[in-house]
Formats: C-alpha cells, structure tokens, sequence
C-alpha cells in the first residue's frame, strides 16, 4: 500500500483566461514518418533540429498555433503560426469546437511551400447515415439515479436528478466521434480497401460522425470497441477531440496532404496523418501530480483531460475516476473502509481511518510551569499572532516540538524557512481562522542522523487555505478542518460541470490562480480543494503534492494519534 499522498472529496479545475496548453505526442505520415508535437516527447536528438524551441499550443479561445517536427520534412506550423493564402482562400487557423469536439483549420508543412497545407478537416457530407465502427467521447447510460422528492404521502412527487450514482460500462446513451469501415481515399472521393483486410481502427480515412447514438454498446468480442447504429454530422475525414465529460481529452482522427496546387487532384505528399497512433496525442490541460503517495477518496476523482496512455504517478481509490489511468495499481475502489473527511466528535476529537487528531488537547493548557502552558501531550503551547514571532535570522524557523496558536486568521507575508533543530524539529501551527499564503515556505534543513531534529511541520487550520497565485513552494502536513457543518460548494456558473467553492471557512485549499506551477512538500487533507493554477506541461502537474515522510519520521507536535496508521515509504511495485 502506498503511502497517503492526498486524501480529498472534491476537486476543481479551470481554464483560466489567457492560458497556453501543450499538444504532446506523435502523428504519423504515411509518407514522412513520425511527427513530433512536443520536446516532452523525448530527447533524442531526432525530436527537433538543433537547440530551437518548439511546440504546438492549444489558446484559452480553443485555437491552435505553434510548431511540430519531423525528421525527414522537417518544420510544420499550425493555424495562425502559418503565413500565406491556404486552399480554401482564407488566411490560416485551426480550432477546436469544444461542445462536439470537431477540429477544422490547417497545419502546413514549410518545406513543401504552397504544397505544403494539411487539412484537418473535410467539408460535412450532408444526409449522410452510417454505423459507427469505433466509437469514442461516449455518454454511458445511467442505470441509477438520485431520486429527488417533494410533497408528503399521496401528493409526493419523485423524480431523477443529478447526479447519476452508478453508471453502465457496456451501454451508452451517445457517442460525440465515430470513424466508419477503414478506407483509404483521396480528397477527389476514390477510396480503396486496405491492402490486406483490417477490422475498424481508431480513425481511418473512412468517414468521421459526430451525433451517434442506437444501440451504443461495446461489442461483446472486442470488448474494448463500442459500436453505435447511427451517425450523422459525417465529414469524408477528419480530426476530433474528446471534450465531453466523459471523454479523456485525446485528438484522434486523420488529416491529408497532398502535392499539387488543386485540392481534388493533390498525390503524394506527407498522404494521410494520424493521429490515434497508439503513442497518443491530447492537450494537457492543467493536471493533478502526487508523488510518492496514492490518493483516497470516497466520492469522485477526474481531471480536465488525459491520455490514451498512463498518466497517473500514483494510486487511486475512488469511487469514481474519470479521465485518470494509472499502471501502479489494480484495485482502484475503497470499499470497506470508512475514508470519510475526520469527524468531530464531541470530546473535540477528529477521527477516521487514519486515526485520530485531539485538537482541543493540542491547544488546553494542561499544566503550566516556569510561566510556560503545557498541553496533556508535554507540549508547550505558544500563542502568536505571526510566524514572525518565532522566526529568527533570514526566516528560519526553529519549530522544537512546541504548539503555535493564532487566535484568528494567519497572514504569510514574507519566505519562511522550516530547519532541523539543535534538539527537535518539529511543531504544529494551529490556525483559528484562515491561513493565507502570500509567500514560499520551504524545508531547508540538511542531513541528521537524529530523526527527532529532522524539520517536520504540521498546519492545522479550522478555516481555509488561501495560496496565492504567485506561492510556488510550501512546506508541510496541511490538515484543513474549516468550521463543522459548513457547506463548501456554490453550485452554477460558467463552469456547471464542477462545483465552485467559496471562501467561507468550511475547509478549502484555494490554490490561487497563477500560470506558475505551485508544489507542496508534505501531504494535504481538506474538505475540498480548489485547483486554479493554469501552469500545463506533460511532465508536471500544475499542482504538485510530494510525500516526503517527515509526518511519519518524526510525527509533529501531537499528531502520533493521527500517523499511527500511515502507511511507511519503501521501495516496492504493484
């Protein structure tokens, strides 16, 4: 078992204004071999000529722009990036529809000058019908509902409302991308039969259909393919995305590109482009990365797009998982145990699975002497209105096992430094209110062979956390209680598909918007969290969760109760 990274209830991401994404992955031509969106891809020396920079990028406005590489034609630009007149007339772009996932516009490959245009996308077929072979983006059918009742006795009314509490793997009430029987064509409509027969495949020069829906179910053979009756919205070919909320944030479909100046008549060329290629392309939108630990949940996880392949860095309980796959484990649901965010109980005790976290023991004076509080733990007590209280030289903090309390909100103004002690390092912070995060906290203590000077920290706030946008590092076990029995989530908006939280003291962790990537050194538990950071790379999360033991090396002030069952770090695979 892993150690815990995150334990969470809810999550929430947004496209933040002004954003860039990455495209990552490869395409492949027919004629030209592979092609390169991304330096993440590798870094061999055949993913880009020389030392330039190079990408292609998915705009707040859902437009395309950017450059991609491939080794025996070289430099390709993307919508906008492109200059000249393209075939159709018009100045060049690329986009995406984000409501059904259709990508339109043109690539151009700058060797092959006015010969060079990829079209993503051909003209729609209207009236055209067809069975959709291979199915993607697909909405499954809800076999039970949250039933919603008004009215008492006789004069109650039920209904089914969101939402949906267990949904069909086998059925699906609609598919957003179907590709017909593979066919390779040309863009003057002669097609032919692959060389050798070939059951569908994940895009095809066949035709591609949006609006699919009769008898959407996965074949009962191949039980990874799912099959719709009827398509309609058919283009001859073309490029899609996976953008509902069921889908996974891949693009898929297949491009043409063609010599000669006349559309219809272009041969040779890069031919087809495809982009379902088993090494995948998607956009990486802002993502959640924990490491070193797993993530538990007794209600949902999902991220805003993902990936054909694995792009989870840890393990997964959930009761639902959306868009995430990773390979480090098999069970993915926590069934039989209670994971539930800690109870308050009436002794003012916090507990569940985990343990147990007496916070009114950590903050009552048990005994006093010399002038100093003691908790019933052998803890002294210190109250402080800011870290610059017990900070000394440069921001270093020496925490030497000792309780802090706030008597309301905590304001981090200025760069913090946790250090190993002469004696402990560790301690707990206490906050009665808010704590807002304006600046970095870091753990700057070297090596020690006592773990009882390791710099260890724990935050204990009973109201939100508020990091703001331009925090990139903070240090430290952050357990957000908030005030009991306050609700978390506003529910409408722009973004109706995630919860917007407020900030209202309930338990939030608010990581601030900001296209900065933000990490934290140390674990966090809260009744929700509030992911705003718009940073997108393949191979960072734009917020970062690392596990680094010091909760259970050298357990802070009080806090033995709680890590008792936390699982130890060891070398190990699933």
């Amino acid at each position: 078992m892993a150690a815990l990274g995150v334990l969470f209830y809810h999550f929430q991401v947004s496209q933040a204004q002004g954003a860039q994404y990455d495209l990552v992955g490869w395409l492949w031509s027919d004629n030209y071999g592979w092609v390169s969106l991304s330096p993440d891809n590798c870094k061999l020396p055949d993913c880009a000529s020389g030392a330039r920079d190079y990408g292609v990028k998915l705009d707040s406005s859902d437009n395309f722009f950017g450059w991609a590489w491939a080794a025996n034609v070289g430099w390709i630009c993307w919508g906008r990036t492109c200059s000249g007149t393209t075939p159709d007339g018009a100045a060049a772009q690329a986009a995406l529809d984000r409501v059904g996932g259709r990508v339109t516009g043109w690539a151009k490959i700058i060797s092959l000058a006015d010969d060079g245009w990829i079209d993503l996308s051909s003209q729609d077929l209207p009236g055209t019908v067809v069975k959709g072979q291979m199915c993607y983006d697909c909405e499954p059918k809800c076999l039970r509902w949250t039933v919603q009742c008004v009215g008492e006795g006789a004069e109650q009314v039920c209904e089914n409302v969101e939402p949906c509490l267990e949904y069909s793997q086998t059925e699906f009430e609609k598919c957003n991308t179907c590709f017909s029987e593979t066919l390779f064509c040309l863009p003057d409509g002669t097609c032919q039969q692959p060389a050798q027969a070939l059951d569908p495949v994940a895009g095809g020069s066949g035709y591609i259909c949006s609006n699919c829906s009769n008898e959407c179910k996965k074949d009962p053979v191949t039980t990874e393919r799912i099959t719709c009756n009827n398509c309609s919205g058919c283009r001859q070919y073309g490029v899609s995305s996976e953008v509902s909320r069921f889908g996974n944030g891949n693009i898929l479909g297949w491009a043409w590109n063609g010599l000669g100046s006349a559309l219809a008549s272009r041969v040779g060329g890069a031919g087809w482009l495809h982009f379902n290629t088993g090494k995948g392309v998607f956009v990486v939108y802002p993502w959640l990365e924990t490491q070193y630990g797993s993530i538990y949940t007794s209600k949902e996880a999902r991220q805003k797009a993902g990936a054909v392949s694995n792009n989870a860095t840890y393990c997964i309980f959930a009761k639902d998982i959306k868009r995430i796959r990773s390979a480090r484990c098999e069970e993915r649901v926590i069934t039989d145990v209670n994971i539930n965010f800690p109870n308050l109980e009436a002794e003012q005790v916090y507990r569940n699975a985990l343990g147990k976290l007496d916070v009114a023991g950590l903050v009552t004076k048990y005994r006093e002497s010399g002038g100093r509080q003691y908790n019933k733990f052998g803890n002294e007590i210190v109250r402080i209105a800011g870290l610059g209280e017990i900070a000394q030289g440069g921001g270093s903090i020496y925490l030497d096992n000792k309780v802090y309390v706030t008597s309301g909100d905590l304001l981090v103004s200025q760069e913090y430094s946790f250090n190993n002690g002469a004696k402990y390092g560790n301690g707990t912070i206490v906050v009665s209110g808010d704590l807002i995060i304006n600046s970095n906290i870091n753990y700057n203590g070297g090596l020690t062979t006592d773990l009882k000077q390791l710099a260890s920290a724990a935050w204990i706030v009973k109201g939100d956390v508020k990091i703001g946008g331009n925090v990139q590092k903070s240090a430290g076990a952050f357990i957000i209680l908030g005030k009991d029995n306050t609700a978390c989530a506003k529910e409408g908006g722009a973004e109706a598909d995630y919860p917007r939280y407020e900030a209202n003291h309930c338990g939030v962790l608010f990581s601030g918007s900001s296209n900065k990537a933000l990490t934290i050194y140390g674990l966090a538990i809260a009744r929700a969290f509030d992911f705003r950071r718009s940073f997108a790379k393949a191979q960072q999360g734009a917020e970062r969760v690392i596990y680094d033991g010091r909760l259970v090396a050298n357990p802070p002030a009080g806090l033995s109760g709680f890590t008792e069952k936390l699982p130890v770090i060891r070398d190990f695979a699933y």
